[in-house]
């Protein structure tokens, strides 16, 4: 017989893995056009993101670590660096810069929520234990 609590748990990571690949936000193109970005990367994915938006921020244009980003940050499979090498005239890069810009922009507006949200706690935990 199998410990309820242990699949508990293990239905807990599955569903945390499962929001790593799944949890996506749409991001406008124009014209109506939409594409899901991911919402939440792993925590290798995060340090790799990094090493690349610092590869960009270095001024040069690094092109490469543009692709890799962008294939990082779609949620769709297909859309892999190779894919984009491949296909440069199947795409436009304004196109993959809004979804670059798109996908940062989303990650600080849910960093100011969250630092909104965690102020709200902390301010609220005084008047909790005055109250109680």
């Amino acid at each position: 017989m199998q410990d309820p609590d242990n699949e508990r748990w293990t239905d807990e990571i599955a569903m945390l893995e499962r929001r790593v690949r799944e949890t996506t936000v749409d991001i406008d193109l124009g014209n109506g056009d939409k594409i899901p970005i991911r919402a939440r990367l792993s925590d290798s994915e995060d340090a790799r993101l990094t090493k690349l938006r610092l590869k960009l921020s270095k001024g040069g244009g690094d092109k490469d670590a543009a692709l890799e980003i962008a294939a990082l940050v779609t949620a769709n499979p297909l859309i892999t660096v190779e894919w984009l090498k491949e296909n440069p005239n199947k795409f436009a890069i304004v196109d993959l810069l809004e979804i670059i810009f798109s996908y940062f922009e989303q990650q600080g507006r849910t960093f100011i929520e969250r630092k909104a949200r965690l102020n709200q706690a902390i301010q609220a935990v005084p008047r909790v234990i005055k109250e109680g």
